[in-house]
């Protein structure tokens, strides 16, 4: 894809960016205007490490990397909720347009096409959704940037990489990769999706040796330590996650909820729950599997119909049928059905060419991980 000049690229980039603050700014006045429920357990904490230290820690639900990111960007001060709510607003959004300009710049790179790049910085600046999670003071924005950033870090860039990148590559992107699982324990997945993803490209392109390997866990351990420290600590286990079994509680509540949202209005329950109307009470998953296995089926379905479906975006709702409900939820779609299209026509330009080139292997990574 080509743009006509570099002064059309550079409007095109200062208007999405403009663009993309006005959106983020008027998301930040609707949102919820203080911390309440986790956020504020996340500022909670964040003053604790502030403080009294990482060593300090008092609960074994949390990982320690978004309290300590918001007390860095406290600058480790005492700080009100409101100023510091603000405060992460502007870093994120900084964080989150610096990944979009990050991953412009690689596609251009791989593509080498510097249009192809300004439309994905264009698309991802302008993401809606993703620009309304900027403005909480949640973990969801911070950890879906430094997994974008851990793919794109992958990406082969032919002709455009230095002697030595890939190695230097590999530990940036194990790193962010490990810090994602830092700020959201369920991210540790990423990091089997980043090994093969790695392992696809060292086949392919026998451009990682032993040094990447090295590399990768230079990354991947210290991202960890503290989270291993405070768990000795506190349990006497040298666990890198947090000790509470989340996991599997979440699974039971996902057989018995299809969604559920954390109404703020008076005189409600928090609790907005979507109940599975094919759950038939069985104990784990296996079972529900094994005793209903087209209910267990749709189940899945559902709820991977749920994580696309922005019906109520904010996590703390005060509105329960908003002008922009419908909007996004159409944007939503069509974000999602563009990347299915883009991934048949990579996948379908790949087979015609019998060969995986850096186009194609753009495709395959991301969906990998994804």
């Amino acid at each position: 894809m080509s743009v006509p000049a570099d002064g059309t690229r550079g409007r095109i980039v200062i208007g999405a960016t403009i663009a993309s603050v006005a959106i983020a700014c008027y998301w930040f006045v609707e949102g919820y205007p203080t911390a309440i429920y986790d956020s504020w357990g996340y500022y909670y904490l964040s003053q604790i490490i502030r403080t009294q230290g990482l060593l300090a820690w008092p609960t074994d639900v949390r990982t320690y990397g978004y309290p300590l990111f918001l007390a860095a960007v406290s600058g480790f001060r005492a700080m009100p909720q409101e100023e510091l709510r603000l405060a992460v607003f502007v870093v994120q959004l900084v964080v989150y347009l610096g990944a979009c300009a990050y991953v412009g710049r690689k596609l251009a790179a791989v593509f080498e096409s510097p249009g192809t790049g300004v439309l994905a910085y264009a698309i991802g600046a302008l993401n809606p959704i993703l620009l309304l999670h900027a403005s909480e003071a949640l973990s969801d924005l911070l950890s879906a940037v430094l997994i974008l950033v851990s793919v794109a870090l992958a990406w082969k860039a032919p002709g455009r990489e230095r002697p030595g990148a890939p190695t230097r590559q590999i530990f940036l992107c194990f790193f962010f990769a490990a810090v994602s699982v830092a700020v959201r324990p369920a991210n540790i997945v990423i990091i089997a999706a980043l090994i093969l993803v790695w392992a696809v490209r060292a086949l392919r392109w026998r451009d990682v040796g032993f040094a990447g390997a090295g590399a990768a866990l230079a990354g991947l351990i210290p991202p960890f330590i503290p989270q291993v420290l405070i768990n000795h600590r506190l349990f006497g286990t040298l666990n890198p996650l947090i000790e509470k079994d989340l996991y599997r509680q979440q699974a039971a509540w996902g057989m018995a909820a299809l969604k559920y949202a954390t109404l703020v209005q008076p005189d409600q329950s928090p609790f907005l729950v979507y109940t599975n109307p094919l759950y038939r009470g069985d104990a784990t998953p296996g079972l529900f599997l094994r005793n209903h296995p087209l209910h267990y089926l749709a189940t899945l379905a559902l709820h991977g119909f749920g994580m696309i479906d922005p019906d109520l975006p904010f996590t703390y709702v005060t509105n329960l049928a908003p002008w922009y409900r419908w909007p996004l939820a159409v944007f939503s779609y069509l974000l999602v059905y563009a990347a299915l299209a883009g991934i048949l026509v990579g996948v379908l330009r790949t087979i015609r060419r019998h060969e995986l080139g850096p186009g194609g292997f753009v495709v395959l990574s991301t969906g990998l991980v994804a």
